[in-house]
Protein backbone atom coordinates (compact mmCIF):
# COMPACT_ATOMS: atom_id res chain seq x y z
CA UNK A 1 0.00 0.00 0.00
CA UNK A 2 1.21 3.05 -0.97
CA UNK A 3 1.23 6.27 1.55
CA UNK A 4 -1.96 7.87 0.41
CA UNK A 5 -3.37 4.55 0.87
CA UNK A 6 -3.74 3.71 -2.71
CA UNK A 7 -3.13 -0.15 -3.66
CA UNK A 8 -0.11 -1.63 -5.64
CA UNK A 9 -1.59 -3.87 -8.34
CA UNK A 10 0.42 -6.35 -10.89
CA UNK A 11 -0.70 -8.92 -13.75
CA UNK A 12 0.83 -10.69 -16.21
CA UNK A 13 -0.96 -11.53 -19.32
CA UNK A 14 0.27 -14.76 -21.19
CA UNK A 15 -0.45 -16.49 -24.54
CA UNK A 16 0.26 -20.23 -23.56
CA UNK A 17 3.77 -20.57 -22.23
CA UNK A 18 4.39 -17.30 -23.78
CA UNK A 19 4.63 -14.08 -21.74
CA UNK A 20 3.10 -11.27 -23.65
CA UNK A 21 2.05 -8.34 -20.59
CA UNK A 22 2.90 -7.31 -17.72
CA UNK A 23 1.49 -4.78 -15.34
CA UNK A 24 3.53 -3.26 -12.15
CA UNK A 25 1.49 0.11 -10.47
CA UNK A 26 -0.41 2.25 -8.56
CA UNK A 27 -3.79 1.92 -8.12
CA UNK A 28 -6.00 4.69 -9.51
CA UNK A 29 -8.66 4.20 -6.30
CA UNK A 30 -8.42 4.22 -3.29
CA UNK A 31 -9.44 0.80 -1.91
CA UNK A 32 -10.94 -0.10 1.89
CA UNK A 33 -10.19 -3.78 1.75
CA UNK A 34 -8.11 -6.49 0.30
CA UNK A 35 -10.85 -7.79 -1.51
CA UNK A 36 -11.20 -4.65 -3.31
CA UNK A 37 -8.12 -4.03 -4.41
CA UNK A 38 -8.20 -7.33 -5.74
CA UNK A 39 -11.44 -6.54 -7.43
CA UNK A 40 -9.90 -3.40 -8.85
CA UNK A 41 -6.46 -5.09 -9.90
CA UNK A 42 -8.83 -7.99 -11.59
CA UNK A 43 -10.69 -5.29 -13.79
CA UNK A 44 -7.92 -3.61 -14.86
CA UNK A 45 -6.20 -6.76 -15.91
CA UNK A 46 -9.14 -8.50 -17.37
CA UNK A 47 -9.54 -5.06 -19.81
CA UNK A 48 -5.89 -5.40 -21.02
CA UNK A 49 -6.16 -9.14 -21.63
CA UNK A 50 -9.75 -8.55 -23.37
CA UNK A 51 -7.71 -5.80 -25.75
CA UNK A 52 -4.82 -8.32 -26.53
CA UNK A 53 -7.53 -11.07 -27.39
CA UNK A 54 -9.25 -8.69 -29.93
CA UNK A 55 -6.10 -7.79 -31.40
CA UNK A 56 -5.90 -11.99 -32.09
CA UNK A 57 -9.08 -11.94 -33.20
CA UNK A 58 -8.17 -9.15 -35.93
CA UNK A 59 -5.20 -11.37 -36.48
CA UNK A 60 -7.59 -14.12 -37.55
CA UNK A 61 -6.25 -16.71 -34.58
CA UNK A 62 -9.75 -17.39 -33.64
CA UNK A 63 -9.20 -20.62 -31.48
CA UNK A 64 -9.43 -18.89 -28.32
CA UNK A 65 -9.72 -20.32 -24.91
CA UNK A 66 -11.64 -18.15 -22.04
CA UNK A 67 -9.14 -16.24 -20.16
CA UNK A 68 -8.09 -17.56 -17.02
CA UNK A 69 -8.27 -15.36 -14.40
CA UNK A 70 -6.37 -16.40 -11.59
CA UNK A 71 -6.96 -15.08 -7.65
CA UNK A 72 -4.96 -15.62 -4.52
CA UNK A 73 -7.87 -14.01 -2.82
CA UNK A 74 -10.91 -16.18 -1.58
CA UNK A 75 -13.17 -13.52 -1.27
CA UNK A 76 -12.85 -11.36 -4.06
CA UNK A 77 -12.79 -15.01 -6.56
CA UNK A 78 -16.73 -15.48 -4.39
CA UNK A 79 -17.73 -12.47 -5.08
CA UNK A 80 -16.91 -12.66 -8.49
CA UNK A 81 -18.35 -16.47 -9.27
CA UNK A 82 -21.38 -16.15 -6.68
CA UNK A 83 -24.66 -14.25 -7.94
CA UNK A 84 -25.71 -12.91 -4.77
CA UNK A 85 -24.95 -9.47 -3.36
CA UNK A 86 -22.57 -8.96 -0.89
CA UNK A 87 -24.07 -5.84 2.19
CA UNK A 88 -20.93 -4.31 1.93
CA UNK A 89 -20.04 -4.43 -1.70
CA UNK A 90 -22.26 -2.23 -3.04
CA UNK A 91 -19.39 0.64 -3.58
CA UNK A 92 -18.10 -2.10 -5.91
CA UNK A 93 -21.33 -3.43 -7.76
CA UNK A 94 -20.08 -2.36 -11.24
CA UNK A 95 -16.47 -3.95 -11.46
CA UNK A 96 -18.12 -6.60 -9.75
CA UNK A 97 -20.94 -7.07 -12.42
CA UNK A 98 -18.15 -6.42 -15.05
CA UNK A 99 -16.27 -9.27 -13.80
CA UNK A 100 -19.14 -11.63 -13.46
CA UNK A 101 -21.01 -10.76 -17.06
CA UNK A 102 -17.31 -11.67 -18.26
CA UNK A 103 -17.48 -14.85 -16.50
CA UNK A 104 -21.22 -15.59 -17.13
CA UNK A 105 -21.09 -14.92 -20.82
CA UNK A 106 -17.63 -17.54 -21.15
CA UNK A 107 -14.89 -14.74 -21.46
CA UNK A 108 -12.94 -15.40 -18.70
CA UNK A 109 -12.88 -18.38 -15.92
CA UNK A 110 -11.88 -17.51 -12.08
CA UNK A 111 -9.65 -20.34 -10.77
CA UNK A 112 -8.34 -19.70 -7.20
CA UNK A 113 -4.59 -20.14 -7.14
CA UNK A 114 -2.41 -20.01 -3.92
CA UNK A 115 -0.23 -17.31 -3.11
CA UNK A 116 2.90 -19.30 -3.14
CA UNK A 117 1.97 -19.85 -6.81
CA UNK A 118 1.10 -16.42 -7.79
CA UNK A 119 3.84 -15.23 -9.91
CA UNK A 120 2.51 -11.66 -10.04
CA UNK A 121 3.43 -11.28 -6.73
CA UNK A 122 6.83 -10.55 -8.40
CA UNK A 123 5.30 -7.28 -9.70
CA UNK A 124 3.81 -6.03 -6.29
CA UNK A 125 5.88 -7.54 -3.67
CA UNK A 126 9.53 -8.04 -2.08
CA UNK A 127 10.16 -11.29 -2.51
CA UNK A 128 13.53 -12.74 -1.69
CA UNK A 129 15.48 -16.43 -2.22
CA UNK A 130 13.82 -19.57 -3.78
CA UNK A 131 10.62 -17.80 -3.78
CA UNK A 132 12.18 -14.99 -6.14
CA UNK A 133 13.94 -16.92 -7.90
CA UNK A 134 10.66 -19.23 -8.79
CA UNK A 135 8.47 -16.60 -10.11
CA UNK A 136 11.11 -15.11 -11.64
CA UNK A 137 12.15 -18.02 -13.72
CA UNK A 138 8.24 -18.78 -14.18
CA UNK A 139 7.69 -14.88 -15.53
CA UNK A 140 11.05 -15.36 -18.04
CA UNK A 141 9.18 -18.75 -19.14
CA UNK A 142 12.34 -21.09 -17.78
CA UNK A 143 10.34 -23.03 -15.82
CA UNK A 144 5.92 -23.14 -15.84
CA UNK A 145 4.89 -24.82 -12.64
CA UNK A 146 0.94 -23.83 -13.48
CA UNK A 147 -0.84 -25.13 -16.25
CA UNK A 148 -4.83 -23.84 -16.65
Amino acid sequence: MHTDGKGHSGYIITLGKSYLHARSGKQKFTATSSTEAEIIAAVESCKMAIWIREILRELNIDELRPITLLQDNKSSLIMVCDPSTFKRSKHMLTKINYLRDLKRTGIITATHLGTDEMTSDLLTKALQGTIFTKHRDNLQGLEWTKHI
